[in-house]
């Protein structure tokens, strides 16, 4: 076994711990007699507190906040929080996973925000190990927790960002059905949405079942002004080919208007990529069906049974671009069609022939006609079940529960997957011809390819907390609790995938399994009057790598009653993905930006990228990640009508787990030679041109992070008047760095407002919501800005700041039911656009919509 100790930076730690405890030695005062109230748990500890202001900073979103949001799925109520610093992924159209959604706190990766659904983890996706959010409907959540810094002492692994903890309901006696409709201004990107909910409180039974669907329609890709990009791409159809001069050529046939001509380049045929068929989607289409099921039942006044069941079923439909032959691929007309080529005056003989004069196999670039298409079937199931209660006079409650969640997903595509070795042939027989204008029979090499993963979750988990004994200046609490559960993953593909046989891509099937165990201890310590020291620890054993202890402490401290101070320090970790550790072998096609030994003047800047094969698969050495996290701030409420809290973070990650950046690793070999290179990195060479043909990229330990930042968050309220009332909520977020280091030893590069490798991170943002009420009415106008960052060609300029108006009038009806009519995107303002990024037309849809301006409606009826 292996135990894995932070690098020894435990000064800060110890000065806490010290400033908390040493008040307690000489301290001898009355304790006052303390009132039994009612205590609730916060995300980001497991001790019951009082009051919701704890030591570290907590969010909470609550269900009118949700409703006035005017959001229409969790991801994007969550992405436009300030700390989510640089947005999250959205996995919005794609290869079988359109519609895949994440929460991304401080930029730091989906995959170091911990995602708990009533206090538990939920399983990741199969394949990409990250929690999917898109199946969890909004209408089902109570509130939403954001637990704003590193938690591993408390929660464990992926905790390094944050901890976002969605309450689902629980209402009472009664029911409700709703329904919400969105329409946009511009075509396609309609939602709807409709859901019922019945609650039952008895003696000692209370259960709640809750039931939504939705419908989110397709936004093509040229279906919005600001998807302005030539839908042209020199790959066309009729093909191109390579003549004897190195060159891409257009044939003669190639119509008028596809004939795309540069300075210094010989004429090319071009295909439109986005347009044809049935177009390309930009979000694709998808159905959502969500169960969730309550239950709790109390044996005695001091003991109840509970259980909660969390399934959903979520259908996508992808329609992508076709499919295409690059140069690159090295696939050839056969000599014999090309002299037929030549014959019908399609090709040109003086570009075709070699030096002998003799007519060789063609290369050349093609764009198929057929537009790809997937679609995906996605089933969650969460089942947990356990014994609750208290004991001891009700000092202490303790929670016993045992939980299987799982995530099974299947992938098909229907059109434009091809068997490579009969496509090569179809195409080098001219059975296939790739110089014709009209639409070519594809039916002897296309196939239909599905794939699956799966992934879950089993285990139990025992806590208990309560009061511990008293000292002068109260009581000390503690929760005490130990876990034990199983992961694993299966990823079983096409055959055809898996035999390397289906065009432009190949993998192997992988699986992966391993136990965890885990012990956690926390402790409340009041020192001195108005002052409490909380010191948590977590001893987490992976069957895999071994064994990890993360500590924490943190003081609050309140002078005055209307003024709270807060600090913390803690180590978190992050245990690698099972991907990580056992995906198999797979190829994909990638590029660098430059190759250093190949510059004729060693400049960087006239260097010229390149494709190459990338090879990638995991490794079972793996280390886990560890961070640091520090914070400090305070929280300052004169009266109940205001409200202001700040907060510093400061963030560092060591040895993070990726896939080397292939410039990178290409910069660093010509640096500092191969021997360089994180182990299990292999570049390899033509012994010819010299040029990169290959690079064996693994998963490794190589990587590191630093950010830090700080929060602002105010809410004011005027008094209720005749006239009715007004509120105002600012959030907001500067990151003062962001600093990465891609390859150990490299050196650390500042990269906040940079656009490197296609991300964006802007400075700052900020939310604004004003909301004005009287009597059963309601007004809110909310405004949202993102600062700026440089282009992806960073001489070009600079991509400016975004703003976007949001409003909504609410009704609360005379008939126990409310409606509400709003606008996101109110002025219809057009994201900001980087034109020197070729992805997704220049804009970040990680940080702006591309929706347009969205109407929506919605009604609620209680029952």
């Amino acid at each position: 076994m292996n135990i894995h100790f932070h690098k020894p930076t435990y000064l800060p730690l110890a000065t806490l711990i010290c400033v908390g405890l040493l008040p307690v030695v000489g301290l001898a005062q009355e304790s006052s007699d303390q009132k039994k109230v009612e205590k609730f748990t916060v995300t980001g500890s497991r001790i019951k507190r009082v009051d919701s202001e704890g030591p570290i900073s907590v969010k909470v979103i609550d269900r009118e906040e949700i409703s006035k949001s005017g959001a229409t799925s969790l991801n994007g109520l969550l992405n436009n929080l300030s700390s989510s610093s640089f947005g999250a992924q959205y996995l919005s159209a794609g290869f079988g996973d359109a519609d895949f959604q994440s929460v991304d706190l401080r930029g730091l990766g989906a995959d170091k925000t911990l995602v708990l659904i009533n206090g538990r983890r939920l399983p990741k996706d199969g394949r990409y190990q990250i929690v999917d959010l898109s199946t969890i409907p909004l209408s089902a959540i109570e509130r939403v927790e954001i637990a704003k810094g590193g938690a591993s002492a408390v929660y464990g692994s992926d905790a390094m960002a944050g901890v976002v903890n969605i309450i689902t309901r629980s209402d009472g006696d009664g029911g409700e059905v709703g329904v919400k409709q969105t329409l946009t201004t511009e075509e396609g990107g309609e939602t709807t949405e409709a859901h019922a909910a019945y609650g039952y409180v008895g003696n000692r039974i209370q259960t709640l079942t809750a039931i939504n669907y939705k419908k989110t329609e397709r936004v093509r890709q040229d279906s919005r002004e600001w998807f302005d990009s030539d839908p042209a791409t020199t790959i066309g159809r009729p093909a191109n080919y390579v003549g004897n001069d190195g060159a891409l050529h257009a044939p003669t046939n190639c119509p008028e208007g596809q004939i795309n001509s540069q300075d210094g380049r010989p004429d090319r045929c071009t295909g439109d990529y986005f347009s044809g068929g049935e177009g390309s989607d930009y979000t694709s289409e998808s159905s959502k069906l969500s169960l969730f099921q309550l239950f709790e039942y109390g044996l005695t006044d001091d003991l109840s049974v509970y259980g909660q069941i969390v399934a959903s079923r979520k259908n996508t439909r992808a329609v992508m671009g076709p499919n295409f032959i690059s140069s690159s691929a090295g696939i050839k007309v056969g000599a014999d069609v090309a002299q037929q080529k030549i014959d019908q005056g399609i090709l040109d003989e003086s570009l075709v022939v070699n030096e002998g004069g003799d007519v060789e196999d063609l290369t050349i670039s093609y764009l198929f006609d057929k537009n790809r298409a997937y679609t995906a079937n996605t089933d969650n199931l969460g089942l947990s079940a356990g014994l609750k209660g208290s004991m001891l006079d009700a000092t202490w409650d303790w929670d016993f529960n045992i939980s299987k969640t799982s995530t099974w997903r299947r992938n098909d595509q229907d059109q434009g997957a091809y068997i490579e070795s009969a496509m090569t042939e179809a195409i080098r027989n001219g059975s296939y011809d790739v110089f014709s204008n009209e639409a070519q029979d594809d039916s002897g090499f296309s196939v239909s390819t599905k794939d699956v993963t799966y992934s879950t979750i089993e285990g139990a988990e025992l806590s208990l907390t309560g009061e511990l004994f008293e000292l002068p200046t109260g009581y000390v609490y503690a929760a005490i609790g130990a876990s034990f559960h199983k992961e694993k993953f299966q990823d079983l593909l096409d055959p055809y995938l898996k035999n390397g046989d289906l065009f432009g891509t190949g993998g192997n099937n992988a699986s992966g399994s391993r136990d965890r165990s885990a012990l956690f201890a926390e402790l409340s310590i009041p020192t001195i009057d108005r002052m409490e020291v909380t010191l948590a620890g977590r001893v987490d054993n992976y069957s895999d790598f071994g064994t990890a202890f993360n500590p924490m402490a943190s003081i609050k401290y309140s002078p005055i009653d209307s003024l709270l101070l807060r600090t913390s320090f803690g180590q978190g970790f992050k245990a690698p993905d099972l991907t990580d550790l056992y995906k198999a072998e797979g190829k994909l096609f990638g590029t660098i930006d430059r190759d250093l030994a190949l510059c004729q003047t060693g400049e960087e800047d006239e260097c010229e990228g390149y494709g190459v094969e990338i090879v990638s698969k995991g490794n079972e050495d793996l280390e886990e990640e560890t961070s640091q996290n520090f914070g400090f701030g305070f929280v300052f409420e004169p009266s109940n009508q205001f409200n202001f809290a700040f907060d510093y973070y400061n963030i560092e990650i060591e040895n993070q787990i990726k896939q080397a950046d292939a410039t990178a690793l290409v910069d660093k070999a010509f640096r500092d030679g191969d021997g360089s290179l994180p182990d299990g990195v292999v570049i390899t060479r033509d012994e010819t041109t010299g040029r990169v043909t290959s690079i064996f990229n693994p998963y490794v330990n190589t990587a590191a992070l630093k950010t830090s930042g700080l929060d602002l968050n105010l809410k004011a309220k005027s008094e209720k008047y005749t006239w009715g009332q007004l509120n105002l909520t600012t959030d907001y977020t500067y990151v003062l760095s962001y600093k990465q280091e891609q390859i150990a030893g490299q050196g650390f590069e500042e990269l906040i407002e940079k656009n490197t490798t296609g991300d964006k991170r802007p400075r700052w943002r900020m939310s604004n919501t004003l909301f004005y009420s009287y009597d059963v009415h309601g007004l809110g106008l909310t405004n949202r800005q993102i600062s700026g960052y440089d282009k992806s060609v960073a001489e070009s300029g600079r991509v400016g700041s975004s703003s976007m108006w949001d409003m909504q009038y609410a009704y609360n009806a005379f008939f126990n039911g409310s409606v509400a009519f709003g606008v996101n995107n109110l002025l219809n303002t057009i994201p900001p656009k980087d034109e020197t990024d070729g992805r997704n037309f220049g804009i970040e849809d990680r940080l702006h919509s591309s929706k347009g301006r969205e109407f929506y409606i919605s009604a609620t009826q209680k029952l």
